[in-house]
């Protein structure tokens, strides 16, 4: 994909001449809306079992990802669902099934980069890696960030020598590519497990035919991610491992003529920096952990090496598929976690997140209408200086994206943001996320935090005599189903979603009559009869 593709392009807001959207029952006090207050976020919060998913999530989904609008356009979506509850639902709805591409299904995988320039260096792809397997943004203490930056540091060069030598290594022998990780993790006797059984990697530091794509099974570009990890276990583990893969690199440098400094050399040349090496690899240990980790790989194709097409090539590659073929014509990519552990799941989440806005704000077609849901969205919030929730609410109306956020709390909020930010940023910034959001429905919570705010974004005139309606009526009171809310328009109101009632038992089949000569009561049986 050539660069000017990926280049943001100037917005197109809603107009007042845009077609309503349309829900079947009330939404927000509402049966139809205009498209530009959707686009200024609607954000729905409630306590477990509150109503979220069923009274309002479901029927936005109903309402717009079959809207088009003045486009003609059937609107792309990314759809986030952790809890698995919007599957069958939106396979029942009209047009949805063929357009619907469900994360993981059929091994199906996105490209990390498919988004970045083309011409960025395989030190500043490393760098967006690193940032996001952080989390977002998370800060670290001054001492632990000094032995983080030296350690990412130390990764990234030995990534970068690794590219190097497969790329001078492919012009050479495009059939035998040097793979710099993997050869080291060999000559130090690293063995990976495939279904439960040890195999030795080749000589040549390919895996063998049997072995996952991971690590590196009929190689189609340099990959690295899986062996890094390793190679630094390896190495800290004795300084005579570091002299000999230090050796090794520093040969294959010299062999192709590459003018990269060797990383390991100081830490070879001096044993007591062995005790150094063990720091920064500890330093780096939760992000190599997140990167090389094979269900992530399953998700994301993160490998930030430029791939070559090869003869033999794994045909998981093939799968990979492009986010932007599917929302420029309409489809909707569907994200549910499943079992994934929770820190890859808030990862996988930010970097569905980070490569949706690149899309939103660079697609071809700026007047079709975009669709973003996100359940549980304290589990993705994002505080992040380049892409976190907060900039990018701030474009959706521009870009013409219709989004929904489901939470818990604003406690829930909180406390995912504090893993971000000290006391008093967290605080701000989460009191300038939830100012940016338009439309508030807020349903049944126990929760000090969300009744606090309700209470002062709630419109009502109150006095010594008239106490605020919340007050009288708090947010633990309401039914399922019932909400307060507050519109973008500036409507609001309380309301009540009658869900539909649960499905009747099954009838049991009818016993036998007893005899009439031996009569039997029911335990419960009306007495008065």
């Amino acid at each position: 994909m050539s660069a000017s593709s990926n280049k943001i392009r100037p917005s197109i807001a809603w107009g007042h001449s845009e077609d309503p959207v349309r829900f079947e029952r009330p939404f927000a006090g509402k049966t139809q809306c205009s498209p530009e207050i959707l686009s200024q976020h609607c954000l729905i919060t409630g306590q477990t079992g509150a109503g979220k998913t069923n009274s309002y999530v479901k029927p936005f989904c109903a309402a717009t990802l079959n809207y088009q609008g003045a486009s003609a356009k059937l609107p792309g979506a990314l759809v986030i669902d952790p809890k698995s509850e919007l599957l069958s639902h939106l396979l029942a709805l009209p047009g949805i099934g063929p357009r619907m591409a469900k994360l993981g299904e059929n091994g199906l995988r996105l490209s990390f980069f498919e988004f970045s320039d083309p011409r960025l260096s395989i030190e500043s792809k490393l760098e967006d890696l690193f940032r996001f397997a952080r989390g977002g943004g998370e800060r670290l203490g001054a001492d632990i960030d000094h032995w983080y930056q030296m350690g990412k540091s130390l990764c990234i060069e030995l990534v970068a020598c690794h590219h190097d030598i497969w790329q001078a290594s492919y012009r050479s022998d495009a059939q035998n590519p040097v793979h710099f990780l993997s050869l080291a993790c060999v000559k130090l006797g690293y063995r990976h497990k495939q279904h439960g059984k040890e195999s030795w990697a080749q000589a040549d530091g390919s895996a063998p035919a049997s072995a996952d794509i991971q690590l590196g099974a009929s190689p189609a570009g340099p990959q690295c991610l899986p062996w890094l990890n390793p190679l630094l276990t390896l190495s800290t583990s004795r300084h005579n491992n570091v002299v000999e893969v230090s050796d090794l690199l520093t040969s294959l440098l010299q062999t192709y003529g590459l003018d990269r400094i060797n990383p390991l050399l100081p830490y070879s040349a001096d044993g007591e920096l062995l005790k150094q090496l063990c720091y920064l690899r500890m330093s780096v240990q939760p992000e190599l952990s997140v990167l090389d980790n094979p269900d992530m790989a399953n998700l994301i194709d993160l490998e930030p090496g430029t791939r070559q097409p090869q003869q033999g090539q794994n045909q998981n590659d093939s799968l990979r598929f492009s986010l932007r073929g599917c929302l420029d014509n309409g489809g909707i990519l569907l994200y549910q976690s499943g079992a994934l552990e929770p820190r890859l799941d808030r990862w996988v989440g930010l970097v569905l997140k980070e490569m949706f806005s690149k899309y939103v704000q660079s697609r071809s077609d700026m007047t079709q209408p975009i669709v973003y849901v996100c359940d549980e969205f304290h589990r993705y919030v994002s505080l992040d200086q380049n892409h976190g929730d907060t900039l990018f609410l701030s474009f959706c109306r521009s870009y013409r994206v219709m989004t929904c956020l489901a939470t818990q709390s604003v406690e829930s909020l909180k406390l995912a943001l504090s893993s971000q930010r000290q006391k008093g940023d967290y605080e701000a910034a989460t009191n300038s996320l939830l100012a940016n959001i338009g439309t508030k429905i807020i349903m049944r919570s126990n929760d000090a935090a969300t009744q606090q705010y309700a209470q002062s974004v709630y419109p009502f005139a109150q006095s010594w005599q008239r106490p605020h309606l919340l007050s009288a009526r708090p947010l633990m009171t309401l039914k399922i189903g019932e909400s307060y809310y507050i519109c973008a328009d500036g409507t609001h109101g309380r309301e009540q979603i009658n869900l539909a009632p649960e499905p009747a038992p099954i009838p049991q089949p009818k016993q036998a009559q007893q005899p009439a000569s031996t009569p039997k009561k029911h335990l419960f049986a009306d007495q008065g009869r």
